[in-house]
């Protein structure tokens, strides 16, 4: 088994307390412990991260069919690496 470098799979990292300042924010769960449950699948040379992005935690604010109003909070994310 070997391992190759580090490679980003992302354009930007995520800051889940971010939210244009406002702390705290009313688009974050904050007893959400944003990552407990993501991880890595790996088969055959392939590789599929998966992660949690909160970077646009703010869009769809004020929507009440989003997030009870309180916009995106976190998405989920995979990436295919070979």
């Amino acid at each position: 088994m070997h391992f190759s470098p580090s490679l980003r799979v992302t354009d930007a990292k995520t800051n889940e307390h971010d939210c244009n300042g406002l702390f705290p924010c009313p688009s974050i769960n904050y007893g959400n412990q944003t990552g407990d449950y993501e991880g890595v699948a790996a088969f055959g040379g392939v590789v599929h991260p998966i992660w949690t992005d909160s970077r646009r935690n703010q869009e769809r604010a004020g929507d009440p069919a989003c997030g009870r109003g309180r916009g995106l909070m976190e998405e989920v994310f995979t990436a295919t690496v070979q």
